[in-house]
């Protein structure tokens, strides 16, 4: 039997986020998205998205999206038509399922958000440039990395983003002396904290932790032809399937200790799954960990300090 058009634009054109409040599923605005525990899985953390211009949802989890019919029909285990009749019996016109606008960002929330210079003034990118030198990292401009001054401090700035629009920005403190540009162990995220990508070889990525553990892998593994990706944080293994399109994925998370709770080690294993699940081939990096050091970086200290 045809489904009526009426029913089938009404299914269309209901709030996912409406609907979700109407099965009584707890949501909150950030970065102008609605973010949930997923209704199709158990979890602890909100991993999953709806963006209520494009009514849209993603579940960052198991790396699925789509509309409200698709979300229904993976909920209930519905077919098609039996989705849209199902949804033109909801009523999701009560004003208790009404689901308000995002707030405004406060002057806070805007000021975390620094645009770089992808331009780069040149005396930036001279800033930059003596950086990565110091560093001992090879320094890229299409990186658009940014120096900046933030509550008094230095910082190198990386932008991060999704895969539609940038959201952060990856910071690692510098000192300017006389002698130069000297790294400090300084860190912090401004905006959302996402992996960091630059990519290259579409068929082949290095995925590590950190930015300087992927640019120093490049030069510890001898390939300049490597996609990079750096995690920058646990949480973000999480969102691998919205970052790796690759065949041949290389692995090299940090090589922790007890101390740390081996959670180097839990990411690497973590991240394995994920990637072998999307069909992708999986190797290991495991110099640093034959050596003894933490990660890549380190690694490539150590070989350098040995050559001098």
């Amino acid at each position: 039997m045809r489904i009526r058009e009426d029913l089938l634009q009404r299914a269309r054109s209901q709030s996912v986020i409406s609907y979700l409040q109407h099965l009584g599923i707890k949501g909150r605005y950030s970065n102008g998205r609605w973010v949930c525990c997923s209704p199709l899985r158990k979890e602890s953390e909100a991993s999953f998205s709806v963006s209520p211009e494009k009514n849209l949802w993603h579940d960052f989890g198991l790396g699925v999206g789509g509309d409200l019919i698709s979300l229904v029909e993976k909920l209930n285990g519905f077919d098609f038509k039996t989705t849209i009749s199902h949804l033109a019996e909801v009523d999701l016109d009560d004003d208790k399922y009404h689901h308000v606008p995002p707030p405004k960002p406060s002057t806070k929330e805007t000021a975390t958000h620094v645009p770089p210079d992808n331009g780069q003034a040149q005396t930036g990118r001279k800033t930059v440039e003596k950086y990565f030198k110091s560093m001992g990292l090879p320094f890229y401009a299409e990186i658009a990395a940014f120096p900046l001054s933030y509550k008094g401090s230095n910082y190198i700035g990386f932008p991060v983003e999704d895969p539609t629009t940038r959201l952060g920005v990856e910071c690692r403190g510098f000192a300017a002396t006389e002698r130069g540009i000297t790294p400090v162990q300084r860190r912090m995220t401004l905006g959302k904290k996402l992996p960091w990508s630059f990519k290259r070889d579409p068929e082949r990525v290095l995925i590590t932790e950190s930015i300087t553990d992927s640019l120093a892998g490049e030069v510890i593994l001898g390939d300049t032809s490597l996609s990079l990706l750096a995690l920058n944080g646990v949480a973000n293994v999480k969102l691998l399937p919205l970052y790796v399109n690759s065949r041949n994925v290389l692995l090299a998370m940090d090589n922790d200790g007890p101390e740390n709770g081996y959670i180097g080690q839990q990411m690497q294993s973590e991240a394995e799954r994920i990637l072998l699940d999307r069909g992708c081939r999986v190797s290991h990096v495991t110099s640093h960990i034959i050596a003894g050091v933490k990660d890549l970086y380190r690694l490539l200290q150590k070989e350098t300090a040995q050559t001098k």
